[in-house]
């Protein structure tokens, strides 16, 4: 069985020996109808592929969309168990005030450290204390371009996307 790109090949070929067939002095009507046969078979086996694989993408849309849905459960897990260690944490601390604890499944220490708490606005703060993070508003420069306005280094390019259902 062809692959689906030799199929696209075979079919020039096919049309490259229909001319040959018709420029030549004498054109059957048994050359054209093999020519015909042939043409049909390889068309209707690049129709029966290229369907095989729109199921095959639907496939993997559902198997993708079914970890997508795993992912969310298993994130939400970690979220709810990551809260209940930041709570239990919270709870040891206050009730060991700095105490240490020690035996042989676990030891409890304490270390220094420093935090940065703002008691006002960002937008207060002075511009090289704050980040700004700076994207391209693709929206914005889709509605130029269709405006017909130049924006250097952007261009309008039509895309033909595939859509199985």
């Amino acid at each position: 069985m062809m692959k689906l790109y030799e199929m696209s090949y075979a079919i020039e070929r096919l049309w490259l020996e229909l001319d040959e067939i018709i420029n030549s002095d004498i054109p059957t009507d048994e050359a054209l109808q093999a020519f015909d046969e042939r043409l049909g078979e390889i068309e209707q086996a690049k129709e029966i592929k290229c369907l095989n694989l729109a199921c095959l993408i639907k496939q993997l849309e559902a198997e993708s969309a079914a970890y997508k849905c795993e992912k969310l459960r298993i994130q939400h897990r970690q979220s709810v168990t990551d809260n209940a260690i930041e709570r239990l944490k919270t709870y040891l601390t206050a009730n060991l005030n700095g105490e240490k604890l020690k035996d042989e499944r676990v030891s409890i220490s304490w270390r220094k450290s420093e935090k940065v708490e703002l008691s006002c606005e960002v937008d207060s703060l002075p511009r090289d204390l704050c980040r700004i993070k700076v994207e391209a508003n693709m929206t914005a420069i889709k509605d130029r371009l269709k405006a017909g306005e130049i924006v250097e280094g952007a261009s309008l390019v039509e895309k033909n996307n595939v859509q199985i259902k």
